[in-house]
Protein backbone atom coordinates (compact mmCIF):
# COMPACT_ATOMS: atom_id res chain seq x y z
CA UNK A 1 0.00 0.00 0.00
CA UNK A 2 1.01 3.60 -0.61
CA UNK A 3 -0.49 6.22 1.69
CA UNK A 4 -3.24 3.78 2.62
CA UNK A 5 -4.04 2.97 -1.03
CA UNK A 6 -3.64 -0.48 -2.51
CA UNK A 7 -2.23 -1.15 -5.96
CA UNK A 8 -5.80 -1.88 -7.14
CA UNK A 9 -7.04 1.46 -5.72
CA UNK A 10 -4.33 3.30 -7.63
CA UNK A 11 -5.09 1.38 -10.85
CA UNK A 12 -8.79 2.21 -10.49
CA UNK A 13 -8.05 5.91 -9.91
CA UNK A 14 -5.80 6.08 -12.98
CA UNK A 15 -8.44 4.29 -15.05
CA UNK A 16 -11.06 6.81 -13.88
CA UNK A 17 -8.74 9.69 -14.80
CA UNK A 18 -8.06 8.21 -18.24
CA UNK A 19 -11.79 7.65 -18.82
CA UNK A 20 -12.55 11.27 -17.87
CA UNK A 21 -9.79 12.55 -20.16
CA UNK A 22 -11.00 10.36 -23.02
CA UNK A 23 -14.56 11.64 -22.59
CA UNK A 24 -13.36 15.25 -22.43
CA UNK A 25 -11.23 14.79 -25.54
CA UNK A 26 -14.20 13.27 -27.39
CA UNK A 27 -16.33 16.27 -26.45
CA UNK A 28 -13.56 18.57 -27.64
CA UNK A 29 -13.40 16.82 -31.01
CA UNK A 30 -17.18 17.09 -31.43
CA UNK A 31 -17.05 20.84 -30.69
CA UNK A 32 -14.18 21.37 -33.15
CA UNK A 33 -16.12 19.47 -35.83
CA UNK A 34 -19.24 21.55 -35.13
CA UNK A 35 -17.28 24.81 -35.31
CA UNK A 36 -15.60 23.85 -38.58
CA UNK A 37 -19.02 23.01 -40.07
CA UNK A 38 -20.33 26.42 -38.99
CA UNK A 39 -17.29 28.19 -40.50
CA UNK A 40 -17.85 26.26 -43.72
CA UNK A 41 -21.51 27.34 -43.79
CA UNK A 42 -20.54 30.98 -43.27
CA UNK A 43 -17.89 30.76 -46.00
CA UNK A 44 -20.48 29.39 -48.43
CA UNK A 45 -22.87 32.23 -47.58
CA UNK A 46 -20.15 34.83 -48.12
CA UNK A 47 -19.26 33.34 -51.51
CA UNK A 48 -22.93 33.10 -52.57
CA UNK A 49 -23.98 36.51 -51.21
CA UNK A 50 -20.97 38.82 -51.24
CA UNK A 51 -21.35 42.26 -49.72
CA UNK A 52 -21.87 45.05 -52.23
CA UNK A 53 -18.74 47.04 -52.97
CA UNK A 54 -18.51 50.80 -52.93
CA UNK A 55 -17.49 52.42 -56.18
Amino acid sequence: TVGGLTKEDIKTMFKDIVDAMREGFGTCLKEIKYMSERVEAVEKKVVTNPLPTRD
